[in-house]
């Protein structure tokens, strides 16, 4: 069979500060589910973990299967990261919106930009992963694998992207409603001023801020919310 898995290691996060690609293996790269799963609300059911035929419950897998395994549960960790980093883009709208100096509007949008940075790394790197997993499940068929391992694996691969998709869903609606919210601050603050401002005003005001300018400083930049108006495809 013609393992693709061995080709995940070549994904790096190009967004990322850090020049040293990420491997699949790393387990500093690769935190465990463990270390995610306090996202409550989302946690894995013991079928969607790959039940009693996960990497940790059986000795008797073939190395592809174990292979397998490994990067069904970094999906698991990366789908719960974006859970974390959507909750943190909640957290941080709800500061903001009751921020009342500039310097903790501009404390708090110090906050976003790594995560989001971050977090549109890991996406793409998931998405790369359910991709190739994909294409390596048909390689399994066409080299005669076994099927009930099949079943297994495409059954993961599916569950997997479906909770992506979900999850990405949440995430570009969590910084489509910070957009949308700090701009209501900013006309509101606008229009203590001027009342008759214009959109158009109102957006000039956002730019200005955006660009280290006179506006609302720090409140919303462009370049940190790229998920927004270019976000990450899950179809």
């Amino acid at each position: 069979m013609n393992n693709r898995l061995g080709d995940l290691d070549v994904f790096a996060d190009k967004a990322s500060d850090d020049p040293t690609p990420p491997r699949l293996h790393d387990t500093a790269a690769n935190p465990s589910k463990k270390q995610y799963h306090d996202v409550e609300s989302r946690n894995w059911s013991k079928e969607e973990a790959g039940g009693p035929y996960s990497a940790e419950n059986s000795t008797d897998q073939s190395e592809e299967m174990r292979q397998f395994f490994s990067h069904v549960e970094y999906l698991q960790g990366a789908i719960s990261k974006i859970a974390t980093s959507t909750n943190e883009i909640t957290r941080l709208n709800e500061e903001a919106m009751l921020a009342t100096t500039t310097s903790r509007e501009k404390e708090l949008s110090s906050e976003l930009e790594p995560l989001v940075r971050g977090t549109n790394g890991d996406a793409k790197r998931a998405k790369d992963v359910l991709g190739l997993l994909r294409k390596d499940n048909g390689h399994f068929i066409n080299s005669g694998g076994n099927a009930a391992d099949l079943r297994i694996r495409e059954n993961l691969v599916n569950t997997l992207t479906r909770k992506f998709i979900a999850e990405m869903k949440l995430y570009q609606t969590a910084q489509k409603k910070y957009r949308a919210d700090i701009k209501s601050k900013v006309r509101r603050q606008v229009q203590i001023v001027k009342p008759d401002a214009t959109e158009e005003q109102i957006d000039a005001v956002m730019r200005d801020g955006a660009n280290g300018g006179g506006g609302v400083e720090g409140l919303y930049r462009e370049s940190i919310l790229m998920g927004v108006a270019d976000p990450i495809r899950c179809e």
